[in-house]
Order: structure tokens, then C-alpha cells, then sequence
């Protein structure tokens, strides 16, 4: 498959879980956000964020706003 097909295919696969969709929702209306403003606007805890940004980075995804990824 071809690799941007490929990760195309892992983004939906993630926006299909409602927590990341959230997180992408709200990083799309306002770019700069710290992790606890993202749980915040999303309604989840910070190790929540953190665990499904690391879903994101997984993916293929740019790092979001410096957010570190646990393993």
C-alpha cells in the first residue's frame, strides 16, 4: 500500500474513536492549546489526552503542541 494511503487509512481508523476525534476538534479551533487545556475543552483527564495524542503520533501524525507521549 502506498505510505500515504497507508497513514490516510490509520488517521480515519483513530477519528473513529470519539476522544481523539474531540482532541483533533478542538486543536482544529484553537492550534495552541497545553494539555491541560485540551482536557479541559474535551472533558478528559490529562492522562487520557496524553495516552490518545500518543495514538496520534503513532499514526503518523505531527506531534501535537509538545504534548509528551508516555510510553
Amino acid at each position: 500500500m502506498e505510505e500515504k494511503l497507508y497513514r490516510q487509512s490509520r488517521i480515519c481508523r483513530l477519528l473513529g474513536n470519539p476522544v481523539v476525534f474531540s482532541i483533533v476538534s478542538a486543536l482544529h479551533e484553537q492550534e495552541e492549546m497545553t494539555p491541560t487545556e485540551i482536557g479541559q475543552a474535551v472533558g478528559r483527564s490529562l492522562g487520557r489526552v496524553r495516552e490518545r495524542s500518543g495514538w496520534l503520533t503513532w499514526s503518523g501524525t505531527r506531534a501535537l503542541g509538545g504534548i509528551p507521549v508516555t510510553g
